[in-house]
C-alpha cells in the first residue's frame, strides 16, 4: 500500500510537470530524469555500496507528528491542483506542488524506514527538481543574458576572421542574410541538460563534492562553448549560402550539441573517478560500515575515497521495511488516506472547471483585417519560426503606410477553443510571448510600457498596452492585446499575477480560445500623434459580428 500511495502521488505529479516537457523543447530532457531517479535510488538501496540498514524502532517514534504533517501537505495539494488546472503552464504552483510532493514522500519513507532510509532516498528525491522548469521570473532573464552573450560572442569571432557580422540585439546581420539567436540557441537548453547529467554522473560515481562541482562547473563551459560553435557555424552558413540554407544544419548542429556535451561530461566524470578506492560489499552476517565520500591525500595526489561514518548492516535486510508486507498501522492509514484524497482532488477539481464551463460562451464576437486603406499594402503569412513557436490555428502579417508617410506593421493569430489538455497548454503557451521579449529579440531596444489605451466599437472594448521601442534611432510605437470569449481583451494579459491567475480559477477558465492583436508604428515624434494614429487605423481593422451587436 505505500507503494501503490507513493506511485499515484508521483504519477499526478509527473503528469503535470509533463506538458512542460511536451511545450518546450529546452526542457524534453525531463522525459528522463523520473527513470534516472529510480536507478539511483536503487543503487542506493543496494547492500554493495555498504550503506547502512533503516532502524524500525527509529520509524515508528514519532508517528503522529509525521502523519500530521504529510496530511498538512498533503491538503495543499488541492488549491494548488484547482490553480493550476487554470494555469497549466504556471510555474510557481507547480514548484510548490513538487515540493509539497517530496515532503509527502519523506514522511512516508520516514515511517517505514526511519532517518536512514530517508538519508538513502534524499539525493534521487532532490534529483527529480532538476526536471522541474525554473519560474518564468529566473529563467527568462537567464535565457536572454545567454543569447545576448552568445551573438555578441560569435559577432567578435566573426569580425576577428574577418567575416563581416553587425550585432543587433540577438541577431547578427552578415551582409547575405541576418541570422536570430533563439531560445534553442541561447544554451539555456543544453545548460540544463548538462546540470542535470553533471548531477548524474556525479552521484553514478558517488565523487566527492568538490569533484561534483567541478564536474558542474565544467557542464556550465560546455554548454556555452558548444553553443557559441553552433552559432558561429549557422552564422557562417547564413553568410556564404544565404539564411535559406541555415535551416537545413539547425537541427543536425543542436543534436550534434548535446551528444558532444553529453561525451564531454561522461569522459570527464570517468577520470575524476581515477584514484577512488571502495570497500567490498559485506558478506551476509558480516557488520560492515557506513560509508561517506571524501577527498585524501595519497603519495599520488588527491585521492576520493570511502570513510566509514557508523552502523551495521546484514545483507538481505538492507531493504526498506517500506516496501514489506508488515508495515506499521500509521503508515497503512496514511498511504490510504493518501490514495484516498489524491483521487477526490482530482474529481472534485474536474468537477468544479466541467460545472462552470456549462455557461461559458466560446464564441468569438469580432475579427480582424488589414486596413484597406493602407498605402502599398501587403499582406502574407506569418513565418515558419513564429507558426511553429505560437501554434495558432489562424494569422496573418500585413505592412502599410498611411496618408502621413507612417509606415506600420500588423501581426494577428487566432487559437480555437482547445479540445484537449495538450492543446490548453500550448494555447498558454502564446500568451508568454509579450512584445518587449519577442522584438527585444529581433534587435529592437525595449524603452518604456506606457499604460493603455482602448478601442470601443457597437459594444466591443479593446484594451491594448502601449510599449515604445528604438530602431536604428527611431521610435517604434508598439500596441498588443489579448482577447478571450470568456475574459474580454486585457491588454497583454498579465497572467504572472498571482491575483489574477487564481481569479481564473475562481471563474472556472480553463478552455478558451483566445486572439491576439499587435501593430506596431514608425514615422511619429510622439506617443499622442501615435495613439490617434492608431485609432484612425484600428477603426478600419476591427470588424464586430451582427450577433455581437
Amino acid at each position: 500500500m505505500p507503494a501503490a500511495a507513493l506511485l499515484v502521488l508521483w504519477f499526478a505529479l509527473l503528469r503535470l510537470v509533463s506538458y512542460q516537457w511536451m511545450i518546450f523543447e529546452d526542457h524534453g530532457y525531463g522525459w528522463s530524469v523520473p527513470f534516472l531517479s529510480l536507478y539511483l535510488l536503487w543503487l542506493r538501496l543496494q547492500p554493495s555500496l555498504g550503506l547502512s540498514a533503516v532502524d524500525q524502532r527509529d520509524a515508528e517514534r514519532s508517528p503522529k507528528t509525521l502523519v500530521t504533517l504529510g496530511a498538512f501537505l498533503a491538503l495543499l495539494l488541492l488549491p494548488l491542483r484547482w490553480v493550476q488546472e487554470a494555469n497549466l503552464l504556471w510555474r510557481p504552483t507547480l514548484w510548490l506542488s513538487i515540493l509539497s510532493g517530496i515532503g509527502i514522500t519523506v514522511c512516508l519513507l520516514r515511517l517505514g524506514g526511519g532517518r536512514k532510509l530517508v538519508a538513502k532516498a534524499a539525493f534521487p528525491l532532490g534529483f527529480l527538481l532538476v526536471a522541474v522548469p525554473l519560474p518564468s521570473a529566473i529563467e527568462s532573464p537567464l535565457t536572454q543574458s545567454f543569447m545576448r552573450a552568445n551573438a555578441a560572442t560569435v559577432a567578435e569571432m566573426l569580425v576577428l576572421s574577418g567575416i563581416p557580422a553587425l550585432r543587433s540585439g540577438n541577431t547578427i546581420d552578415t551582409g547575405n542574410g541576418v541570422v536570430g539567436v533563439d531560445d534553442a540557441c541561447s544554451g539555456i537548453r543544453s545548460f540544463q541538460a548538462c546540470l542535470m547529467l553533471a548531477l548524474f554522473f556525479g552521484e553514478l560515481h558517488r565523487l566527492s563534492v568538490v569533484r561534483r562541482l567541478a564536474l558542474l562547473f565544467s557542464g556550465v563551459a560546455c554548454s556555452f562553448l558548444f553553443n557559441v560553435a553552433r552559432t558561429t557555424l549557422l552564422t557562417v552558413v547564413a553568410s556564404r549560402q544565404g539564411t535559406d540554407a541555415v535551416g537545413h544544419w539547425h537541427d543536425p548542429a543542436g543534436v550534434g550539441i548535446l551528444v558532444g556535451c553529453f561525451t564531454t561530461l561522461l569522459l570527464l566524470s570517468l577520470w575524476l573517478r581515477k584514484g577512488m578506492t571502495f570497500q567490498a560489499a559485506p558478506r551476509g552476517g558480516e557488520v560492515a560500515a557506513s560509508f561517506q565520500m571524501q577527498d585524501a591525500p595519497s603519495s599520488s595526489g588527491s585521492v576520493s575515497q570511502l570513510l566509514p561514518v557508523g552502523d551495521s548492516v546484514n545483507g538481505s535486510q538492507n531493504l526498506a521495511p517500506l516496501l514489506a508486507a508488515g508495515a506499521s498501522p500509521a503508515l497503512r492509514l496514511f498511504s490510504v488516506g493518501l490514495i484516498g484524497w489524491l483521487i477526490l482532488t482530482e474529481i472534485a477539481v474536474e468537477g468544479w472547471y466541467r460545472w462552470h464551463e456549462r455557461r461559458m460562451s466560446q464564441q468569438f464576437s469580432w475579427v480582424a483585417e488589414p486596413p484597406a486603406s493602407g498605402l502599398g499594402l501587403q499582406r502574407g503569412s506569418l513565418s515558419e519560426n513564429v507558426t511553429r513557436a505560437m501554434l495558432h490555428d489562424e494569422g496573418w502579417q500585413a505592412m502599410w503606410r498611411d496618408e502621413q508617410g507612417a509606415e506600420w506593421v500588423a501581426n494577428f493569430l487566432r487559437w480555437k477553443t482547445p479540445k484537449s489538455v495538450l492543446r490548453r497548454a500550448q494555447l498558454e503557451e502564446g500568451r508568454s510571448h509579450y512584445p518587449e521579449i519577442c522584438l527585444t529579440g529581433l534587435g529592437m531596444k525595449y524603452k518604456s510600457q506606457s499604460g493603455s489605451v482602448s478601442y470601443t466599437s457597437h459594444g466591443l472594448r479593446l484594451v491594448f498596452d502601449r510599449y515604445l521601442f528604438e530602431w536604428q534611432g527611431r521610435p517604434v510605437y508598439v500596441f498588443f492585446t489579448i482577447d478571450t470569449p470568456i475574459t474580454g481583451s486585457v491588454g497583454a494579459f498579465r497572467r504572472s499575477n498571482p491575483h489574477k491567475r487564481v481569479q481564473l480559477a475562481w471563474a472556472g477558465f480553463r478552455r478558451s480560445g483566445q486572439s491576439v492583436l499587435e501593430l506596431a508604428v514608425t514615422g511619429y515624434s510622439t506617443g499622442a500623434e501615435a495613439e490617434k494614429a492608431f485609432q484612425r487605423q484600428i477603426s478600419e481593422m476591427i470588424h464586430v459580428a451582427p450577433s455581437a451587436r
